[in-house]
């Protein structure tokens, strides 16, 4: 299978970069173009993705339909603008008259840093002539690290089944998102068939000892698990020495590792010895673990909630999408008025209806609106 590979370098100056387009596969000679351009995400921009990834999913709702249209036009924009970057020049241009022919059979991977990763959106890159972004054209599309410090152990084939972990960490208890909130919709999504080709398995209890434990058995069997898989939450935090004590004071939390200098992630295992029922884990911690157990792959689900709007960011949105707003609509709005706090998302996961809320919304109430006893 031909592969496309885009491996991307930041220059010196803000906002440049150096594109290395490789062209190589079974029986094509390897050809190599390399472009550089500026590039700018804008604040706009990565605030109307996020919106449209995230909160129009969950409200669908006038005057959402107009707002999106005007994000996706400017996603084919974005795309456009960007495959002009890359393909613009002469040498990546015949690059790409050779490649696109074959592009449903091409496999596209984008090489970058973590620090770069979130830069440019490759996903939205799109031809102008098919009017399709490559990541949907493609027969593949997918993003890979330059250097791994220690890179996955790929099992060989063998027969079996694929071996998964569910690894389901709720520190609140009753207080959090539903047990099974996650699990089950894997589970939904699979055939009888198909689910006789998956061995899963859930860690009980699910801390980061436990964990260890469960993956060194199962590779002292012989059969280390295939994926982990961790439904969760996860914090990204300052740790620096100086205020590391003020950090578990206000968690109530352990934290496995050591201080570390800057701001990183960490996930949250369940602890029963700590206050708060939870335990920072960070990435350099599991990523050992998992090299140590012979695991390849870790999924981490995304859980985001965005913040609440306001009256006056649900007046505006509806006055920037030519949707009339009447006298009703402010009074409807109750106490606090235009100052009022609108949930713009549902909790996560149906946590509201577990809870025993109801929501309701009226024909032209500003929001849907959660009621709970």
């Amino acid at each position: 299978m031909p592969t496309l590979r885009l491996t991307q370098f930041a220059e010196g100056q803000p906002d440049h970069y150096r594109v290395e387009i490789t062209l190589e596969g079974k029986g094509l000679p390897r050809q190599v173009a390399t472009v550089r351009f500026p590039f700018t995400l804008t604040h706009d921009d990565q605030a109307d993705l996020r919106w449209y990834l995230e909160d129009y999913l969950q409200y669908p709702l006038d005057p959402a339909p107009k707002i999106a249209a005007r994000v996706e036009a400017r996603m084919a924009e974005i795309g456009r603008e960007l495959f002009d970057h890359v393909f613009g020049s002469r040498g990546a241009f015949k690059l790409w008259a050779r490649l696109s022919p074959t592009l449903n059979d091409t496999r596209v991977e984008v090489v970058t840093d973590v620090r770069g990763a979130a830069a440019i959106p490759w996903e939205l890159i799109r031809d102008p002539d098919a009017d399709a972004p490559l990541a949907l054209a493609a027969r593949e599309f997918t993003r890979a690290q330059p250097e791994s410090v220690q890179p996955p152990k790929i099992p060989p084939p063998a027969s079996g089944p694929i071996r998964i972990l569910l690894v389901i960490c709720r520190p609140r208890a009753g207080e959090d998102v539903p047990f099974r909130s996650t699990a089950s919709r894997i589970l939904k999504g699979l055939t009888a068939e198909a689910r006789a080709a998956f061995q899963l398995d859930v860690l009980r209890p699910p801390t980061f000892e436990q964990l260890g434990r469960t993956l060194r058995a199962a590779k002292a069997r012989g059969e280390p698990y295939h994926i982990v898989h961790f439904d969760g939450h996860g914090t990204y935090l300052e740790t620096g020495e100086e205020n590391l004590a003020d950090l578990l004071k206000r968690l109530g939390a352990i934290m496995l590792s050591g201080p570390r200098d800057g701001r990183h992630g960490y996930l949250l295992f369940e602890n029963p010895t700590a206050d708060e029922n939870a335990e920072l884990v960070d990435g350099s911690s599991l990523g050992k673990l998992l090299v140590e157990t012979d695991v390849p792959v870790l999924v981490l689900p995304g859980c985001a909630r965005s913040p609440k709007l306001n009256g006056f960011d649900w007046v505006l949105q509806r006055l920037a999408a030519d949707v009339p707003v009447t006298r009703a609509d402010i009074m409807r709005m109750g106490a606090g008025g235009l100052l009022a706090e609108i949930p713009s998302r549902p909790l996560p996961r149906g946590l509201a209806a577990s809870r025993g809320g109801a929501c309701s919304q009226s024909a032209r109430g500003p929001a849907p609106r959660c009621l709970a006893p």
